[in-house]
């Protein structure tokens, strides 16, 4: 049996919620699975003691390098991604001289293990692209050199783990066509953002006992956005929608679950529009955003036409889906495409307030019953976004 190894230095592991939701959830149900799994990140020297104590919990081996500064940005994720190939190799006699499988999700980790793994028949590599990280680093930057320099020193990785990977992942059935036309005669297999199902059970009184605080009758729709107020994530928009669907269907609820609580209110002070009836909460608790959402009926995701948003798989879209809430959401995000013929539990909209809001409350009228539509969502999340549908592919990717 391959040892496999889970190198993600990229991530700030004390911080990074993905850290726990996409690397260590997976990487402990393919232990669970029979594997010896064993995951090699990194942190602040001042969290790694209390990091490690979380992962200990999930009974996966683990090794946290506390090489990140208290500035976090391009050239100390590459530093910290170089000292943890130089650990691994100082290491080598544990990690480097058996048969072993390691993973990678970020380019700059991938590019480091293609150096460790050229030439060498007892590494098996396998790069997962989650994303873009060339396209992420010039996202709402100015058009400096310095900026254009790290583009193509990001696309130049990207490439070489394209090619040079043992077996390639990816996040969307979009992102796997535009590496195999970038790239051509690529195989690689696809597995979106997914969930735990398990954290998702068992909501029902919750449900029940948040909407009987909100005064939410059976029939009155709770209409959610939860994320961030970033420019990227068209925040003007969302609350323009948001605020329309108030106006437009009686007695609707708005829910909010965002940290940028304070950059909520000023934009909408900005916007002229008054909030002070939306149920506003701000948690970085998994389980209580779990939870309120559990309590909403339809999800709001709008996202910009650019080339990250057309090959992502958005975790917030497996969450709704996993929490029974239906998607309003723009068509072109990678993973919505794929979804376009699930029209029982996707309502595709646009920056358009006035077409999207009509379009929303005919969705509305034709799902009079919300306990057949929750059930379908949550059916289409275990089938397609759940980790636990992954677990046949990995078992195939792995070998196990």
């Amino acid at each position: 049996m391959k040892k496999i190894i889970y190198f993600v230095p990229e991530f700030v592991a004390s911080k990074d919620g993905v850290f726990k939701s996409q690397v260590l959830i997976p990487a402990s149900l393919i232990k669970d699975a029979g594997s010896e799994v064993e995951i090699i990140t990194c942190d602040k020297k001042e969290h790694t003691f209390e990091k490690k104590n979380e992962i200990s919990e999930s009974n996966i081996k683990k090794t946290i390098l506390p090489y990140f500064s208290n500035k976090i940005n391009i050239f100390t994720i590459l530093l910290a991604c170089f000292r943890a190939t130089i650990w691994l190799i100082k290491n080598k006699e544990e990690y480097l001289e058996q048969n072993v499988i390691i993973y990678t999700r970020y380019c700059i980790s991938g590019y480091f293990i293609n150096t460790l793994a050229r030439n060498k028949k007892n590494i098996t590599w396998i790069h997962d692209f989650r994303g873009l990280s060339s396209e992420e680093m010039i996202l709402d930057k100015k058009k400096t050199p310095i900026n254009y320099y790290w583009f193509k020193i990001l696309q130049y990785f990207e490439y070489i783990c394209a090619t040079r990977a043992s077996q390639l992942l990816s996040v969307s059935q979009t992102m796997t066509q535009y590496l195999q036309n970038k790239y051509s005669n690529l195989r690689i297999n696809t597995i979106p953002a997914s969930v735990d199902i398990r954290l998702f059970e068992g909501k029902e009184k919750i449900r029940e006992d948040l909407r009987k605080n909100w005064n939410v009758n059976n029939d009155e729709w709770v209409f959610v956005y939860s994320g961030s107020f970033l420019k990227w994530q068209k925040p003007d928009e969302i609350i323009r929608l948001l605020r329309s669907l108030e106006l437009s269907i009686l007695k609707t609820h708005i829910l909010v679950i965002t940290q940028d609580v304070d950059l909520l209110k000023q934009k909408a002070d900005l916007l002229k529009i008054d909030i002070t009836h939306w149920h506003i909460f701000s948690t970085n608790k998994v389980e209580e955003t779990y939870n309120l959402l559990s309590a909403s009926d339809i999800g709001i995701i709008l996202r910009e036409d650019i080339l990250i948003n057309h090959v992502a798989s958005p975790i917030k879209i497996s969450e709704y889906l996993a929490s029974g809430v239906a998607l309003a959401s723009t068509p072109n995000i990678g993973c919505i495409k794929s979804l376009m013929g699930e029209t029982d539990i996707l309502c595709s909209i646009s920056f358009d307030v006035n077409r999207s809001t009509k379009s929303i409350i005919d969705f509305c009228n034709y799902h009079v019953d919300k306990s057949n539509l929750r059930s379908k969502c949550k059916s289409l999340a275990i089938e397609k976004f759940s980790w636990q549908s992954s677990i046949a592919k990995y078992a195939e990717l792995y070998c196990l």
